[in-house]
């Protein structure tokens, strides 16, 4: 049997992979659940400046490093220390500041305030257990159905 590597990207020997990635009032992907199927499969995120392509890897990032003080959101941005990105400012989905006419301070623009609520989920599968692209896909899947 081959030795597991963390790095090797071919499916025979390839340990567990993101399968999806869910969002829900996370940064200003707001008011539904935004998917990304993956599948286990490379994939590669683009789009445009502002689009929210570290927004998702802040999501993952969130849910795969406990300590919070241990976070460095937006390390795409190139600034070497801790930004303006925190886990509050997604859950309340930061957008902006504005300043008021006369006024010396700013004011945040939120897309949510405190009651609202924020959700992260991501699933990965053991690409060795499994045939099909996604257990959650239990046609196409070995997993038995548990139906």
């Amino acid at each position: 049997m081959q030795q597991m590597n963390l790095f090797n990207t071919s499916s025979e020997v390839a340990g567990f992979k993101l399968d999806y990635l869910e969002v829900w009032n996370w940064g200003t992907f707001d008011k539904k659940v935004y998917h990304m199927n993956l599948h286990g499969n490379n994939s590669l995120l683009t789009g445009a400046n502002a689009s929210g392509k570290s927004t998702l890897i802040d999501a993952l990032l969130t849910l795969m490093v406990p300590l919070k003080r241990q976070r460095f959101y937006n390390q795409s941005s190139g600034v070497e220390k801790k930004g303006n990105r925190t886990e509050e400012s997604y859950f309340f989905g930061n957008y902006g500041n504005q300043q008021q006419e006369g006024a010396a301070s700013t004011t945040t623009l939120r897309l949510r305030d405190k009651g609202a609520r924020s959700v992260l989920l991501a699933s990965f599968c053991n690409c060795l257990l499994y045939t099909s692209p996604s257990p959650r896909d239990r046609q196409k899947s070995r997993m038995p159905s548990s139906a």
